[in-house]
């Protein structure tokens, strides 16, 4: 009885420790497909590039002259002035925003609209980073780095006659810009130079959270430069990748084809799901709980790293699960020896006599 009792016991404990299991496995699933959430944009135009100034209140840019506003999550349209192609855009508050493009486009927003300002190049215009109202910087075809001082834009000698896709910085005199065929050039010091990255793939992305932390994405790259030397980082992903932002030295996030998503904790970049398979092409960490994240075809995305709760329900679910298998395996050694048991009690007694 003894056996029999603690053996259905155990067989419901058994189950009930599976279906926990079976559950948590089911929210894990749910919680990590919420890392991206779409958003309707209005258009089917290529967005390329978005930036934030704070949550709820961002741009983003792309194919003929398409600039979108969002205000706490509701995407309009806005006039641009132009219907040439804007790559890139960068806020540093809300009367501050600058929009990069083909043909030396640079346009202004002061919170009220958009305006043209004189680039003083007729060159296409990939990239643009700006620190605060007086430092910015725009790169482009041939190499060109163009510079805002506060009051006008003029080129700066950049090392290299290849053409420049991105550029990031960590402070006012420290820049990261990248390219085409592997291409790096880095602010230092008051001049640009070009410097080894290693690689001849295409630089699409930068990231720089200060001199000594910044991140560079491409076709099938992830490189990190300390200010002074390049070092590869394992992606997560072996889809080439777009776009970069980073908060900090332990909060980043790139994206890029195939509707890849990966988030840097400090230490590991990881996969995440962004529910999309069309290419992403910008994204901007507005804090650390929420991403503006766009692409082809006009796509926009709400990205929500969950990183700490899926790790830890992964956790909670691998601890249950080994539990499950003890506890089964209990099971079997107490219905084997009561079956043990069984036998034993039921045995016939052998018989006694003196012998023939």
């Amino acid at each position: 009885m003894l056996f029999s009792t603690t053996t259905r016991r155990a067989q419901i404990v058994l189950i009930a420790l599976l279906l926990v299991a079976l559950a948590l496995g089911l929210l894990l699933q749910f919680f990590v497909g919420l890392s991206a959430t779409p958003q309707q944009s209005g258009t089917g135009q290529e967005l390329i590039g978005v930036s934030c100034a704070g949550q709820g209140n961002c741009y983003a840019v792309g194919a003929a002259g398409t600039i979108l506003s969002d205000k706490n999550g509701g995407w309009t349209s806005q006039n641009s002035g132009t219907t040439k192609n804007l790559f890139g855009v960068s806020c540093v508050d809300s009367t501050h925003c600058w929009a990069a493009g083909n043909a030396g486009t640079i346009l202004f927003n002061n919170g009220s609209g958009w305006t043209q300002q004189s680039a003083n190049t007729i060159q296409n215009l990939f990239g643009i980073s700006c620190l605060d109202s007086s430092h910015c910087w725009a790169v482009g075809t041939n190499g060109l780095i163009d510079f805002y001082d506060g009051k006008t834009w003029a080129p700066q000698a950049s090392g290299t006659t290849i053409e420049l896709e991105t550029v990031a910085c960590g402070d006012a005199t420290h820049c990261v810009a990248a390219g085409q065929a592997g291409v790096m050039t880095v602010l230092s010091n008051g001049s640009w130079k070009p410097i080894d990255s290693g690689v001849t793939e295409e630089l699409e992305g930068t990231a720089c959270t200060d001199p000594s932390h910044c991140w560079i994405v491409g076709d099938s790259t992830l490189l990190f430069y300390n200010g002074s030397s390049l070092a590869t980082q394992p992606s997560g992903t072996s889809n080439g990748l777009s776009s970069v932002h980073c908060l900090d030295s332990s909060r980043c996030a790139a994206v890029g084809d195939g509707g890849a998503y990966i988030y840097f904790d400090g230490k590991t970049w990881t996969a995440l799901k962004s529910g999309v398979t069309t290419e992403l092409d910008g994204i901007f960490q507005a804090d650390s709980t929420h991403s503006v994240i766009v692409g082809d075809t006009g796509t926009i995305l709400a990205g929500k790293p969950q990183l700490p709760l899926a790790l830890f329900g992964v956790a909670l679910w691998l601890i249950l699960l080994w539990l499950a298998l003890g506890l089964g395996l209990l099971l079997a050694v107490v219905t084997a020896l009561a079956m043990i048991s069984r036998r034993r009690i039921g045995a016939p007694a052998e018989s006694v006599g003196s012998g023939p």
